[in-house]
């Protein structure tokens, strides 16, 4: 049984290895790329429409923040699993 029972932020956060900040030449697309510890890659971007307006702070910023959206839906999927005793691969 999980001691918890709801998913947090902070649990995400624990769970990043490493990331990492790609943005394509000539673009307004900054790309997120975070390593959980358990290996799996997530991704997140943000563009904005004018160059003009691009600022590599807010892209990370806002990338990061789509990646981390990536994540709760399979924390949430582990914690449920845990919670009921579910499991896929018996």
């Amino acid at each position: 049984m999980s001691r918890f029972d709801k998913v947090t932020l902070e649990q995400i956060e624990d769970a990043v290895e490493q990331e990492e900040y790609i943005f394509p030449e000539n673009t307004t697309l900054t790309i997120c790329i975070l390593r959980l510890k358990n290996t799996i890659d997530v991704v997140g971007t943000s563009a904005c429409v004018s160059p003009e307006n691009f600022d590599k702070d807010i892209g990370k910023k806002l990338a990061r923040e789509a990646a981390i959206e990536q994540c709760w839906p399979m924390f949430g999927f582990q914690l449920a699993s845990e919670l009921t005793g579910f499991r896929i691969i018996p």
